[in-house]
């Protein structure tokens, strides 16, 4: 049971206490029982509500509900009252001694396993092949990992798939540039360089030779045609990209396990739209066969049907997603897809989730992860097709040359040998760049810029980073393990309790940080919390000297330091981010 459970269970108890005494008419419902961390420590460290929630029912004024509550409750929690109508519950040391200790020795940190044994699968960072990966693409890919980390944290089986860009209309441009306007030797030398630069370009050629629209569309009705001369080249393409996409996640340390591209459902679409139309899930509308939504009741914010395939016969995106959904629940029969994209593909997927209920007899959660968007300070939206990328090798090449320099420039005080510098760099800079997009709340639109990207100050991955490693620095001082410092019982009364109480607090809420996160899959959510306990750990440390003369009060005090770093670390994990133990 988590302190917040032992909590309401205590209140609960009380109200029934006080309906058989007739002091209140009834026994609260559990439900409206809301716990929450109290932001005046001198009074308490939990808060609640119930008071201002019972008060009309009960017919009672609110502080006059906590003052009865208070005096039922047992000597586990005293309870004191706040205007408007506040119950304010400090803790017993006993009851918080209980809970830390068990905090200490799970790895869950308080956070219960699902029993949900079906699958869930995150579809996420899904760039398009054929063009070096720019930071526009960094907020798909980290965020996604977040939230599959979570996942599996929870106890969910996750199965994460890139659905690759590797079958779409760009590519009938792709090769008419390259045939017509690629310099060979600089393709040698940097292929996707090359083949983004050729790409961008072709908008300018078309632009004076209208012809080269039409030339595309029929290279990509022949690449669909899977002509060998189209399929080789686009092999070709999509092999280079895969190597530098490796790389660059390599990088990033993100792993998936699948690879799933739009090609490798393009065996697929014929059937299903055959399927669709056999069952008059779709019906043909000039030429072109639709998913008519009205045909069904469904009501969407646009009447626009679902297009599945074109009057010539292409295929698009929307068929493409429909077939995964398909070949995904006849495979694996998940409980849920994620579909972590960019907030301009909403209606997309809107509509793509609506054509699959109809179409599909499943009862798999089909869920749009929208994100904001990333932008130049100009306002521009990056592009691919329009020239305007900041490359993310270019990102993370900055940020490990800006740690590199921190790490020299600090002057003897870093904790590791000069030979692991390069790899301590590489660590410190995906933090800043993984936790600079992370903290930012996901659907905010988000404006890119290097120096906030790559600040080490801070509500930053570096800082928390730096907060773990002087938490083991101080162990290492003391010369005991984190293992050797529990104590069987803490003093929450004597010298420096009410630093401690309210590091205990933050460090026991934890869980709910972390359920909050992944019930609402927003990582920012967590980042806060980490960031919250990092700045408590860093006032505990200030007012409460860890190693001291007496050794029962140091190893008490790196008990709560122990804590720290365990939760620091456990949270950076979930972000993607390593947690030194030297720095």
């Amino acid at each position: 049971m988590s302190i917040i459970s032992e909590i309401k269970e205590a209140i609960l108890d009380a109200t029934k206490k006080l309906a058989d005494e007739g002091a209140i008419p009834s026994a609260a419902e559990g439900s409206k029982i809301e716990i929450d961390i109290c932001n005046r420590p001198e009074v308490g460290e939990y808060q609640t509500n119930i008071a201002l929630k019972h008060s009309k029912d009960w017919r009672l004024p609110p502080l006059e509900i906590v003052e009865r509550l208070a005096g039922a409750l047992d000597d586990r929690f005293k309870g004191t009252a706040t205007k408007p109508g506040f119950l304010n519950l400090r803790v017993s040391g006993e009851v918080l001694s209980r809970h830390l200790s068990s905090l200490f020795t799970d790895e869950s940190l308080g956070v219960e396993r699902t029993s949900d044994k079906r699958p869930v699968i995150v579809d996420y960072s899904s760039p398009n092949v054929a063009k070096p990966p720019h930071v526009g693409h960094l907020r798909s890919t980290v965020i996604g990992d977040a939230i599959l980390r979570m996942l599996k944290f929870k106890g969910h089986e996750v199965i994460g798939d890139n659905h690759l860009g590797d079958w779409g209309t760009h590519f009938g441009k792709v090769i008419v540039a390259f045939r017509n306007f690629a310099d060979q030797a600089e393709f040698r030398r940097a292929p996707l360089d090359e083949l983004a630069r050729i790409y961008s370009s072709f908008k300018t050629f078309a632009e004076q030779d209208p012809s080269l629209e039409d030339k595309a569309r029929e290279e990509l009705a022949k690449l669909q045609a899977k002509d060998p001369e189209n399929y080789k080249t686009w092999q070709e393409f999509v092999e280079i990209s895969k190597n530098e996409l490796e790389r660059i996640y390599d990088r990033l340390e993100v792993k998936f396990d699948h690879w799933h591209g739009e090609s490798f459902y393009h065996d697929l679409l014929s059937p299903l739209c055959e399927d669709y139309e056999r069952r008059k899930v779709a019906r043909e509308s000039d030429g072109a066969l639709a998913i008519f939504f009205g045909d069904f009741g469904v009501k969407l914010p646009t009447d626009t049907p679902l297009l599945i395939r074109k009057q010539d016969g292409a295929f698009l995106y929307a068929t493409s997603d429909l077939a995964a959904i398909r070949y995904r629940m006849q495979t694996w029969n998940p409980s849920k897809i994620l579909y972590v994209t960019d907030v301009r593909q909403s209606l997309h997927f809107e509509q793509v989730f609506a054509a699959s209920k109809i179409a599909e007899n499943f009862d798999t959660e089909l869920v749009h992860v929208p994100f904001g968007i990333m932008k130049l300070a100009s306002g521009a939206a990056f592009g691919s097709r329009d020239g305007n990328v900041i490359k993310l090798d270019a990102l993370l090449d900055e940020a490990e040359e800006k740690a590199l320099a921190l790490i020299r420039d600090s002057k003897g005080k870093v904790a590791v040998p000069e030979e692991e510098w390069g790899a301590l760099a590489k660590t410190i800079g995906n933090a800043a760049v993984k936790y600079g997009d992370l903290r930012q709340k996901r659907t905010s639109n988000i404006i890119f810029d290097f120096d906030e990207f790559l600040s080490f100050d801070g509500d930053t991955g570096p800082y928390l980073q730096y907060v773990h490693a002087r938490i083991h620095g101080l162990f290492r001082k003391a010369g005991l393990t984190v293992r050797e410092c529990e104590p069987r019982e803490i003093d929450f009364d004597g010298e420096g309790s009410s630093e401690k109480r309210i590091i205990a607090s933050t460090l026991l809420s934890f869980d709910r940080a972390f359920e909050k996160a992944l019930a609402d899959l927003t990582p920012h959510v967590l980042c806060g919390y980490l960031f919250e306990l990092s700045q408590r750990f860093n006032s505990f440390y200030e007012k409460c000297r860890i190693i001291t003369d007496d050794e029962i009060v140091t190893r008490e005090r790196l008990f709560f330091c122990g804590l720290v770093a365990k939760i620091i670390k456990t949270g950076l994990g979930l972000l993607g981010i390593q947690a030194p133990e030297r720095l």
